[in-house]
């Protein structure tokens, strides 16, 4: 269940990075996504240390 949750994760927040380096203006923005990447991935981290399921946002479901 957390495999398949963080890999739709990495494949959701790899294509959002990608589309915002397209453009000149994303380029900030795809840095705050890769802020924001981090910190959830801290956040799902210590709630999987607590026995807890957490559900990352804005994550596209390819795995199912």
């Amino acid at each position: 269940m957390h495999g398949k949750n963080i890999l739709n994760f990495m494949i959701s927040y790899l294509i959002y990075a990608g589309v915002l380096t397209i453009t000149l203006i994303g380029m900030p923005l795809a840095i705050v996504v890769g802020i924001v990447y981090v910190v959830f991935v801290v956040l799902a981290s210590m709630k999987a240390n607590n026995g807890e399921y957490w559900k990352y946002p804005f994550t596209i479901e390819f795995v199912k």
